[in-house]
């Protein structure tokens, strides 16, 4: 984005931690394989374990067809492309692109159907580019990779805690290996089982054994994991031409005869190591501090989290069709300027994303959840 230097300035600071796309992604996608196996780890039996896996088919297969399926029907008739146009002409910013338009109702079938069905190029698929953040691909990541979590957790519960940390790492490892978000699911799985498990917890708190009764405390593996993940991520605004040089330590991109490093980073966003370090050491101190997790489970906070899917659906839909519009009058017609028109934009878009989130969260995703109960009811009965 074009704009006054100390702009700029401003932008690299903070952007690391507060409008860093691929950091905001992969952290969801984090939080889901965590919240995966929360359930069963503390009460590991097949009636638990069968409930999760097929709830969850449900009720995801329901909200992103629900979502995928609106936001395209409402872009496909306003003719997005032609004001987000003009809207980019205005205030550059590479980030905005228009949703692809489709060629019909089969197109946006398909694109429903490959949601669940894709492996690999998830934002590449027609579903995300239908969707107006491009972004619909995060909850594609999390509903594939949660069957990784899924295959890994029915044993946990059943040995030594002492195991769970090195088993998990080594898998974590071979996933590193070949780039595939799989050491993403294992860290999830880990610090499920860090919450549930209370010996693997006091052995997590304890730290790492370094001599004898020498051991270096969780916080300051922490801190070491966020101090190297945030140094990384401010280099890279300062170098930007080095953000996709961590492909080098994958040995599975250069060893692959399907792709390369240019075909691989060009296959979309991928698993990075920046990332993983700040969201780890961030959760790592939440499942170790009690005062974190207090504070985070105050109902406001619950309440959002709840209306996480639902908040996601409704500020992309607002703000790329009512905010851009409104955006434009103002600033077009009323001469308002650049930073005035922002302001009237989030102030009048964040109730609309309030009340369209609450909406989709009563009509849909409640609905979603007594249907998926409903089904497994009927499945095991």
């Amino acid at each position: 984005m074009d704009g006054p230097a100390y702009q700029k300035v401003i932008r690299g600071i903070f952007c690391v931690l507060y409008w860093n796309g691929s950091l905001i992604s992969s952290s969801f996608i984090m939080l889901s394989m965590r919240s995966i196996g929360i359930t069963y780890l503390r009460k590991p039996d097949s009636t638990t374990y069968a409930g999760s896996l097929i709830r969850r088919i449900v009720r995801m297969t329901i909200l992103l067809s629900a979502a995928s399926g609106l936001a395209t029907a409402i872009f496909s008739q306003i003719h997005s492309d032609q004001y987000i146009d003009e809207f980019n002409k205005l205030l550059p910013n590479t980030s905005i692109t228009a949703p692809v338009q489709p060629h019909g109702p089969l197109a946006v079938l398909n694109s429903l159907f490959d949601l669940f069905w894709l492996t690999t190029d998830f934002s590449k698929q027609a579903a995300n580019a239908f969707w107006p953040t491009a972004t619909l691909w995060v909850p594609a990541v999390s509903y594939y990779e949660g069957f990784t979590v899924y295959v890994i957790m029915v044993v946990v519960p059943f040995t030594r805690p002492a195991w769970h940390l090195q088993v998990l790492a080594l898998f974590a490892l071979g996933s590193f290996w070949y780039e595939s978000w799989g050491w993403y699911a294992a860290t999830g799985l880990l610090l499920a089982d860090v919450a549930a498990n209370s010996r693997l917890n006091e052995l997590i708190h304890r730290g790492i054994p370094i001599r004898d009764e020498v051991h270096l405390p969780a916080w300051a593996i922490s801190a070491f994991m966020g101090a190297a993940g945030l140094g990384m991520k401010y280099t890279l605004v300062s170098l930007p031409q080095y953000t996709n040089a961590e492909i080098v330590v994958h040995p599975f991109v250069d060893l692959s005869e399907q792709t390369n490093k240019e075909q691989f980073i060009d296959m979309g966003p991928y698993p990075r190591l920046d990332d993983w370090l700040v969201i780890t050491a961030v959760l790592l101190v939440i499942e170790t501090v009690a005062g974190a997790r207090h504070v985070l489970a105050a109902k406001p906070l619950a309440w959002l989290g709840e209306r996480a899917f639902a908040l996601f659906f409704a500020q992309s839909i607002i703000f790329w069709s009512a905010g851009i519009k409104l955006w434009l009058y103002i600033h077009n017609k009323a001469d308002f300027s650049t930073a005035a028109a922002n302001v009237v934009v989030l102030a009048a878009c964040v109730p609309a994303v309030l009340v369209l989130a609450e909406l989709f969260y009563r009509l849909i995703d409640v609905p979603s959840q007594w249907l998926a109960r409903r089904a497994y009811i009927w499945l095991i009965n």
